[in-house]
């Protein structure tokens, strides 16, 4: 946290608001239980059809710190951006961020998701984040 720490105290108000964007799966979402759903089916490799059934069931939890690093960012005003690259067809965005809304996430709204589903390239929300916020943190 200490380089969010040190943005925020060195941060001028007057320019745009600071921000930090963060990855959704196994950044500060832990999917490990899928492993166990695999087991649970006698399947012992990644299956994409039974991710995308899994997906929905919120079968998760958050990586240890990560909601009190993401809560520690909300109480310095720092913006937190979600972005994921994942396809469960249409109703991707919407598994993503029920995802974050069910972890009680700071901000897990509209404006603050970004989901690829046809590349794993987040670069565009990156770029898009940085015209207005100042990045504090990748």
């Amino acid at each position: 946290m200490f380089r969010v720490d040190q943005a925020a105290q060195q941060h001028d108000d007057s320019k745009r608001p600071l921000a930090v964007i963060t990855d959704i799966d196994n950044t500060i979402v832990h999917a490990c239980s899928y492993l166990g759903y695999l087991i649970n089916k006698g399947i012992d490799f990644f299956n994409d059809d039974i991710w995308d059934e899994w997906i929905p069931k919120n079968l998760i939890s958050l990586v240890p710190s990560a909601g009190e690093f993401l809560r520690r960012c909300e109480k310095q005003s720092v913006e937190v951006f979600y972005v994921t690259d994942r396809d469960q067809e249409p109703n991707t965005y919407n598994y993503a961020l029920r995802q974050l809304q069910y972890l009680a996430l700071p901000l897990a709204d509209r404006g603050h998701l970004t989901v690829f589903r046809d590349s794993s390239d987040t670069a565009p929300a990156r770029e898009a984040i940085s015209t207005t916020g100042e990045l504090a943190l990748l």
